[in-house]
């Protein structure tokens, strides 16, 4: 069973970088997920259109090395995580909350940010979801996130939380590096594309109406 201080630790890392994700990189050109959503708001045809180019758009161009290498310079993290690693978690929370915002949810909120980090786990978020109750997974898919109970959004974050540390490491040792299946996995400096594809899916399955 993953400790606390592992649990405090993986926690801090993905407030900080959803953090990074909302304000987005000026200094090097990156829009916050804000404006990225609206930037993709504004094209023609349906909002899940919409959202489909947007997460095209993030596989492909993630895959190039060197946007990553850039990332990975320009988030300075507050605890040790591997630069490559940070900048797959800004880009996948990037992704993440643009969807939220086109969705029309508050990306600002914690149920918003706790139901972000959940986007991150992919196609394990169902399994999470029926952990905390069949009743939160199906008021999920109905986008009305504010009426989760916030004791149910404390063990959904818990729940995250353990998910990526089960990932990370065995015997409570956390390694960092075997977290990058979970996120997304780096080949040579690339995001797996099918990975970010499948994060995009659960946040719209999560955030946009259907």
């Amino acid at each position: 069973m993953p400790n606390e201080k592992d649990l405090t630790a993986i926690q801090k890392a993905l407030d900080f970088v959803y953090d990074q994700a909302l304000e987005g990189l000026p200094k090097i050109g990156v829009k916050s997920a804000e404006d990225l959503a609206e930037e993709y708001r504004r094209r023609s045809g349906s909002q899940s259109s919409q959202v489909d180019s947007l997460i095209n758009w993030q596989c492909a161009k993630t895959g190039a090395t060197g946007f990553l290498t850039g990332l990975g310079g320009a988030i300075t993290l507050p605890v040790t995580i591997p630069a490559d690693l940070s900048a797959v978690m800004f880009v996948h929370l990037r992704m993440v909350a643009s969807i939220a915002h086109m969705g029309g949810h508050n990306i600002y909120d914690d149920k918003v940010r706790t139901m972000a980090f959940l986007c991150l786990c992919g196609d394990s978020a169902r399994e999470i979801l029926r952990q905390v109750g069949e009743d939160v997974a199906m008021r999920v898919g109905k986008n009305i996130i504010d009426k989760i109970p916030g004791e149910v959004i404390k063990k959904i974050n818990k729940l995250v939380g353990y998910r990526f540390l089960t990932k990370a490491g065995e015997k409570g040792t956390i390694n960092l590096m075997k977290l990058l299946p979970l996120l997304g996995g780096l080949a040579s400096g690339t995001i797996n594309a099918a990975s970010t594809k499948t994060i995009g899916r659960t946040a719209k399955k999560v955030f946009i109406p259907h």
